[in-house]
């Protein structure tokens, strides 16, 4: 597909979701993600901690993110044991050189725990409800207004992406 288009091949991110890893084989998945990283794709591991996680994953196999489940963020802004675990994740994912995403994030609040924790990337509804495609580049601009307005750290989480 990308010889096809002529889409720049860094600027796709493929995401993959741990339950993908239950039905093959360690071997096939990392050739397959290996081809694909040699080929320019950046790759993220979708929805970590949802499921079957194991954090062997992100040692053998090339993820270039790692996006955080809503689940580890819900509360976030109230419950220290979340903020610990939390920060040990995007320690450990900024440690093998990856960029972190936190999904979900729905109050002021939890992005700012978030921003202290030095997560790299934010999504959820605090910055947009699921939007149609169409109205993607203007919530974006939206966005991008509203947080040159803020504090430079706050200006880097509120680089998103729409889901």
């Amino acid at each position: 597909m990308l010889a096809e288009t002529g889409f720049p091949a860094k600027l796709l991110c493929l995401e993959l979701t741990e339950s993908l890893f239950v039905d093959h084989t360690e071997q096939r998945i990392s050739r397959t993600l290996t081809a694909l990283s040699g080929l320019g794709l950046r790759l993220a591991l979708d929805d970590f901690g949802s499921g079957y996680s194991s954090l062997g994953y992100l040692t053998r196999l090339p993820f270039d993110w790692l996006k955080v489940d809503r689940a580890f963020v819900d509360g976030i802004s109230t419950a220290p044991e979340k903020r610990k675990l939390l920060g040990g994740i995007i320690a450990l994912s900024h440690g093998l050189g990856m960029t972190v995403v936190a999904e979900g994030a729905e109050l002021p609040a939890e992005v700012d725990v978030l921003s202290g924790l030095d997560c790299d990337l934010v999504q959820g509804f605090v910055f947009s409800p699921p939007i149609a495609p169409d109205q993607a580049p203007l919530v974006a601009a939206s966005i991008e207004r509203q947080a040159c307005r803020m504090e430079p750290k706050r200006v880097r989480l509120s680089r998103i992406g729409l889901d």
